[in-house]
């Protein structure tokens, strides 16, 4: 009898160890879609602060049904934490860089057409910023990808601009006749493909060339 008991219990282990246990409800499980992977957010430029607290990085928001992508600028503790929104705007922000005091954040934004530098000054101890951002370049044909130079007096942008032009009214003077000329057609002597050979280099704009760019008296506008 005790023999057909401990049989009893042996098996009826088994049988529940086998039973799977209860799946939640169909309608909360549904295959990874295009629509799913497009509400995740894309990180991108972390770039941590001089003093070692902060980090400060770029989230791009996709909203379908306009067929936009927005980048906003988010900050976290280096030690980890919630991030939030560094600057509550809705125009595009990326390619955050602090100064080498820690003192300041560039940026490039949209909130002009084409995009330029703006910054702001940053209190690392509230790891907020300090007033409202302001506009740094002024450029007809839009600066990007900003760097500070060591002791934090310049900033160095590019911008694409056209080889022989020797300022910046050239450069809207052109883009003003190529705007307005009846004839869009546009010749090309050579093409350029991107060092993996997987397709054309975007950046074809008349003949523009990407130029370095030195701004100095980082307060002003330039």
């Amino acid at each position: 009898m005790k023999l057909f008991v401990v049989l009893t219990l042996v098996f009826a282990s088994l049988v529940f160890a086998q039973t799977p246990s209860p799946s939640p409800p169909a309608s909360t499980k549904h295959p990874f879609t295009f629509e799913d992977m497009m509400k995740l957010k894309r990180l991108d430029e972390p770039v941590p602060s001089p003093d070692g607290k902060w980090v400060v990085f770029s989230a791009t928001d996709v909203d379908l049904e306009a067929n936009t992508k927005t980048s906003h600028l988010r900050i976290v503790p280096a030690n980890g934490g919630e991030s939030k929104r560094l600057n509550e705007t809705p125009n595009h922000e990326q390619r955050p860089r602090f100064s080498p005091d820690g003192k300041r954040l560039i940026c490039t934004s949209k909130a002009t057409d084409p995009s330029q530098i703006w910054m702001c000054d940053f209190d690392s101890n509230a790891g907020t910023l300090g007033g409202k951002p302001h506009q740094v370049t002024n450029i007809s044909t839009g600066a990007d990808g900003a760097i500070w130079s060591p002791d934090g007096k310049n900033i160095v942008f590019v911008s694409a601009v056209y080889p022989d032009c020797k300022d910046d009214a050239c450069n809207k003077q052109r883009d003003e006749e190529i705007k307005n000329s009846k004839v869009k057609a546009k010749i090309f002597t050579k093409l350029f493909y991107r060092h993996d050979g997987g397709a054309l280099v975007q950046r074809m704009e008349e003949q523009r060339k990407v130029s370095q760019i030195l701004a100095a008296l980082v307060r002003g506008q330039i």
